[in-house]
Formats: C-alpha cells, sequence, structure tokens
C-alpha cells in the first residue's frame, strides 16, 4: 500500500527520506512485537484524504492492518489489533479529537490502549499520523 521510503521520488527532495514503517521486535521470542511508525493516510506516496480527518483515520488504519499483516508474514505469528499494547495518535488539529475518537473506536482497537497527542504530524497536508506497538498471538496459518 505504501512506497518504502528509499523509493520516493525526487519531488519529496535530493535525498530519499530515512525512516521505516515498522520493525520485528524479538521475531523469534515466544512474544515477538511489532512496531509500527509514521503510519498515515498515504498510497503509494500520494496523501490521500487531505481536509477529511476520518477519511484519512479509515486510510491510515487500513494501512496498519496492511503492515500487521506483512509482519505476520514474516515473523510466522499473528499481529492484529486485538495484539494492541499501545497506539498513539497524533493530531496536528485537537479539534480533530472526537472524530479520531469516533474512528479508532469502530476499528476495533482496544481503546483503552490509545493515547491522543497534539502534535506535528508526517506531512503539512496531513491531519494525523499513528505509531504502536503490537504482541503477536498465535502462529499464522
Amino acid at each position: 500500500r505504501q512506497t518504502p521510503a528509499w523509493q520516493y521520488p525526487r519531488e519529496f527532495g535530493p535525498v530519499s527520506p530515512g525512516f521505516s514503517r515498522g520493525a520485528l521486535l524479538d521475531a523469534d521470542s515466544p512474544t515477538p512485537r511489532l512496531l509500527a511508525s509514521g503510519t498515515a493516510s498515504i498510497i503509494g506516496h500520494v496523501s490521500r484524504h487531505v481536509g477529511d480527518v476520518a477519511g484519512q483515520l479509515v486510510e491510515s488504519l487500513a494501512n496498519l492492518e496492511a503492515l500487521l499483516a506483512e509482519g505476520s508474514t514474516r515473523a510466522g505469528r499473528i499481529f492484529s489489533f486485538d495484539g494492541c499494547e499501545a497506539l498513539r495518535v497524533y493530531l496536528r488539529d485537537p479539534a480533530d479529537l472526537a472524530s479520531a475518537q469516533s474512528a479508532i473506536a469502530a476499528s476495533g482497537l482496544p481503546t483503552g490502549r490509545v493515547l491522543y497527542v497534539q502534535g506535528d504530524v508526517c506531512r503539512r497536508e496531513l491531519a494525523v499520523e499513528l505509531e504502536g506497538v503490537f504482541a503477536a498471538g498465535g502462529a499464522a496459518v
């Protein structure tokens, strides 16, 4: 769903951005974790749903699910929203809090593990960004 940072086109600068969308931690342990970072409303390298916070959250959550699926494939264990240990939702504008809370609640994420923070997000045109820690469940089929 999202282009790796090192493959971004030149319009993002003369040097590719240096970041990772996620990382597996202790992949061979009984409880591996997936660290998700900088998940936003981006398909390929293009920002989506500009001006629509609810749409951005739905797209960001779809990107997060795709990252969890990739982590499941690589670790041979299931990563899902149920395994959320912590999720941070960065909001550019605090007025978007109610909309963000509604979208997160509808996603099935455990809302007691979600922290909403006002702050900068990865792109000027976007209003929300997610990062979190997810513990693996059972073995992937």
